[in-house]
C-alpha cells in the first residue's frame, strides 16, 4: 500500500469514529507539530479529542492508553521503536512516525 493509500485509511478511520479520539505526541518540535496538525484537522471536521505531549513513550503511558475509554488512539512521534509496548491495550491504535520502526505488532 502506497502512501497516499495509508493517509486515505488513517483518514476515513478519523473521520468515523464518533467517540473522542485519543492523540498522543513526543512533546518536541516535531512531536508537537504533528499533533498540532492531526488536532487543527480533527477540530475543523468537529471531532472530539483529548491530546497528550509526552517526554517519553514508556510504560507509564502504556497503562493510560490501557485504562483509556477512547477507542481509537492516534500516536505521532513516538511508537515505532517500541512496538511490544502494545501488547495488552485493546483499542486500536494508530502510529504515525518518521522514525525507522522495528519489532513485530502484537496481535
Amino acid at each position: 500500500m502506497g502512501l497516499w493509500e495509508e493517509a486515505k485509511e488513517i483518514a476515513s478511520k478519523l473521520l468515523a469514529t464518533k467517540n473522542p479520539i485519543r492523540i498522543i505526541s513526543h512533546n518536541d518540535a516535531d512531536g508537537i507539530s504533528s499533533s498540532a496538525i492531526i488536532a487543527v484537522s480533527l477540530l475543523r471536521e468537529k471531532k472530539l479529542f483529548h491530546l497528550s505531549n509526552v517526554r517519553w513513550f514508556n510504560q507509564k503511558v502504556i497503562d493510560r492508553l490501557k485504562n483509556n475509554s477512547s477507542d481509537l488512539t492516534v500516536i505521532t512521534d513516538l511508537g515505532s521503536g517500541q512496538i511490544e509496548l502494545f501488547e495488552g491495550v485493546d483499542n486500536e491504535i494508530i502510529v504515525i512516525d518518521h522514525h525507522l520502526g522495528f519489532g513485530k505488532p502484537p496481535s
